[in-house]
């Protein structure tokens, strides 16, 4: 990491091999923020010859690199160069093998396709993708649709029980639909606060975690863990390390 300041927002994930800085570095615009609920993923280049602002609860996906600046020709003799800020808003989803280019703004509760070139601005609350970047549909998130929500809700209480089965986990699933709750055995998450209350076992965070894996996060200050099955568990520990 390299870079004049690099401020992170609580609950940022931040995985391996990411690279701050990275050519041209050196400038008194070096400068990297990450605002909280954020997720960093494994090899991605944030270089940083101007400043890097990424919003809350943006996820930057593998293998992502957002450029301040490019150059390599003679500008004299009319080749490109170009050299600037790039600015993430925020509830953004830039996804693998995406790449920003510099002096690009990114707006709020935004969707990009996989593998996509951004060398244009994006307004909020759109879908975009493609090599260049297309703006797909506009106006689309965030949006209200209980009935949708409902439907959704539904499904991932049956897939988590089936899952909980495969795990040997006793979990007791129940949906209030008109208090906006789900009921783990005694831990209710509560969908309007995103507040979760009641005492936690390996069950309760297991499912906490799945639903971190829908989108669906709920922060306690406590890192989101997830129960091994029990092949996986005799084939990654031996039976000694069990003990």
């Amino acid at each position: 990491m390299t870079a004049r300041t690099i401020a992170l927002g609580e609950y940022v994930f931040w995985d391996s091999h990411v690279t701050v800085g990275h050519g041209g570095k050196f400038s008194p615009d070096a400068h990297l923020t990450v605002g909280s609920y954020s997720m960093i993923c494994a090899r991605i280049t944030l270089n940083t010859n101007h400043r890097i602002d990424i919003g809350e609860y943006v996820g930057i996906g593998e293998d992502v690199a957002v450029w301040t600046h490019g150059s390599f020709l003679p500008i004299l003799e009319g080749f490109p160069a170009d050299f600037g800020p790039v600015s993430i808003g925020h509830h953004v989803w830039l996804p693998a093998r995406t790449t920003v280019l510099p002096n690009r703004r990114i707006g709020n509760n935004v969707v990009i396709g996989t593998n996509s070139l951004i060398n244009k601005d994006l307004p909020d609350g759109c879908l975009a993708g493609g090599i260049p970047v297309k703006i797909l549909r506009e106006n689309v998130y965030p949006s209200e649709d209980p009935a949708r929500n409902a439907k959704l809700v539904g499904q991932v209480l049956h897939d988590y029980a089936e899952l909980a089965a495969y795990k040997d986990l006793q979990a007791n699933l129940a949906y209030d639909e008109a208090k906006q709750t789900i009921r783990c055995n005694e831990v209710v998450f509560d969908l309007a606060t995103m507040r979760a209350q009641g005492t936690f076992t390996r069950t309760e965070e297991d499912f906490r975690d799945y639903l971190r894996r829908r989108g669906i996060k709920f922060y306690t200050g406590k890192p989101f863990t997830s129960v091994l099955p029990e092949e996986y568990r005799h084939l990654l520990y031996p039976p000694n390390e069990l003990l």
